[in-house]
């Protein structure tokens, strides 16, 4: 049988959107820098540095991108969306804040808490000032950013029980329901119907966290956080011991199926959100959104075959260890996007 190998030389599919949308997202950045600092120069300057950490030569998380990447589905012109996307980054910012606090054994730094609290203020209060007064655009904001603080207090309440799959995979999705934010801010601008957006983000909710949880799987296992991954590794007869190494720890979630479900979880959502819309819309295929969703696609669905592939091996082998080897490589392509 042909060995199936992972391209390392391929870029990762956030390359496509870094390269479409990079002087929208620093003039965005530049924006939302100018309105903290009229508040505090300190607080500015740590959210500057916070944003800077992941930036550079890495490409973007896709939450960076997410109000450009949405105006680009819906046909909408990216000029239209720029102070959506500069609220927007307050409030993706104040969630690496609460992200980083929630997951971290370590109190937050005090700098951290009030720049959160500046970061949320404003974001909202944009958003919120974009949308009509009472209108079904404020309603759904609030709903979404309550459903996703929900969200992520049952998820950190939890962190540490397994036991139940089906409930980890839905606070893995509320938390990440302000995702949904955006489609209510796009949609106000009046130029497209809101409904195609808001379903295709509500598809593919819990595949923006599974490709977190394949990003940090090591972490998370180091500190006990059991995502709906390893919660399916725990819940398998694959034995698993608290002192595994890399590679132990991945040979694990392969054998157990645990790796392959995620995947093909991620490959399924893609597969019935993308046509429905791009039909909506009609969107042009060669469109910078619709690019990276498929290489996206294309790039789970090579991890998907590479992991059957180390499945089936005897394990121990030098080329059980290649296979795992292929498969690292292949998650490290896709977990990019997070």
């Amino acid at each position: 049988m042909r060995q199936i190998q992972a391209d390392r030389h391929q870029p990762p599919p956030a390359v496509i959107l870094l390269a479409e949308y990079r002087p929208h997202l620093r003039r965005c950045r530049a924006d939302l820098i100018r309105d903290l600092r009229r508040v505090s120069r300190p607080l500015a300057s740590r959210v500057s540095n916070l944003l800077s950490e992941r930036d550079g030569v890495t490409p973007p998380a896709i939450g960076h991108v997410w109000p450009f990447f949405l105006a680009d589905l819906a046909v909408v012109p990216l000029e239209r969306v720029r102070q959506i996307a500069k609220a927007w980054l307050a409030i993706y910012a104040y969630t690496l804040i609460l992200d980083a606090a929630c997951d971290s054994a370590v109190p937050s730094a005090r700098s951290d808490t009030l720049a959160g609290a500046l970061l949320f203020e404003i974001g909202l209060g944009d958003l919120l000032t974009l949308s009509p007064p009472g209108s079904v655009q404020q309603q759904e904001i609030r709903s979404a950013l309550r459903t996703a603080l929900d969200g992520q207090e049952r998820d950190v309440r939890e962190m540490r029980h397994w036991q139940d799959p089906i409930r980890k995979r839905q606070s893995a999705t509320d938390k990440n329901a302000g995702f949904l934010v955006c489609c209510s801010a796009v949609a106000s601008l009046g130029m497209r119907p809101s409904a195609p957006l808001i379903a295709f983000t509500h598809r593919v909710l819990l595949s923006l966290q599974h490709l977190d949880d394949i990003a940090d799987y090591r972490e998370d296992w180091r500190v006990g956080n059991r995502t709906p991954l390893l919660s399916d590794l725990l819940c398998s007869d694959e034995a698993v011991d608290d002192d595994e190494n890399p590679q132990e720890l991945l040979e694990a979630l392969v054998r157990s199926g645990a790796l392959g479900n995620v995947l093909a979880e991620i490959h399924l959502a893609l597969g019935e959100a993308v046509p429905r819309v791009t039909a909506s819309y009609e969107c042009d295929r060669r469109s910078a959104s619709l690019r990276f969703l498929d290489e996206l696609d294309r790039c789970v669905q090579s991890a998907i075959a590479l992991t059957a592939t180390a499945a089936a091996m005897p394990f121990g082998t030098p080329r059980a260890r290649l296979a795992l080897e292929e498969v690292d490589c292949a998650l490290k392509i896709i977990a990019q996007q997070t």
